[in-house]
């Protein structure tokens, strides 16, 4: 958050608002960490497409608001990185490991998985779909390795997806990873 030295922490609220701004929820805010510019906040998801807006002071005692643009549509399904080998960086002669772990609240399903083509790196997984048991969570490693072409320092996202054979529900997480 820019100039988070100016923002009166014990001031920060979320509301959660449908897609025509009726609030749905809202929760307070609160500061992780040392530097001030890391905040949190805890909230059941919204079963309806919802988006987010932030309100507080400032030390001054001014109002301010900012608003996310983006609609966020709620899933029975998630998909997160679990840990990273290398922090998120893979040797120019050597690979790195990422683990994904992809939880559902709906009926037991087999997920099929797929990781978008990089221009830096390529992707292996020794499988490509995993059975995830309703209110549970499977995990898939994905191992990273370096194209031949890469120079150290270059990076690329990487996009993982997760789609259900039953639901169609599609899920994917994004993140950046950074030739070493």
């Amino acid at each position: 958050m820019r100039a988070s030295h100016r923002i009166r922490s014990t001031s920060l609220s979320l509301v959660i608002l449908s897609k025509n701004g009726a609030v749905l929820n809202t929760t307070s805010v609160s500061p992780v960490g040392t530097s001030g510019a890391h905040f949190s906040a805890s909230f059941a998801t919204p079963t309806v497409p919802f988006r987010l807006k932030l309100r507080g002071r400032t030390k001054k005692n001014f109002d301010f608001e900012r608003s996310s643009h983006n609609i966020v549509h709620p899933s029975h399904t998630l998909i997160r990185v679990r840990y990273a080998s290398h922090e998120f960086t893979v040797p120019i002669r050597g690979s790195s490991m990422v683990m994904f772990l992809v939880y559902n609240t709906g009926s037991t399903e087999m997920f099929d998985l797929k990781v978008q083509e990089s221009s830096i790196f390529t992707a292996s997984m020794l499988m490509s779909a995993v059975r995830v048991h309703q209110n549970r969570s499977s995990f898939l490693i994905v191992r990273f390795s370096a194209k031949s072409t890469a120079t150290s320092g270059t990076a690329d996202n990487v996009i993982v997806t997760a789609t259900g054979r039953t639901s169609n529900v599609s899920v994917n997480h994004a993140f950046s990873l950074m030739v070493v």
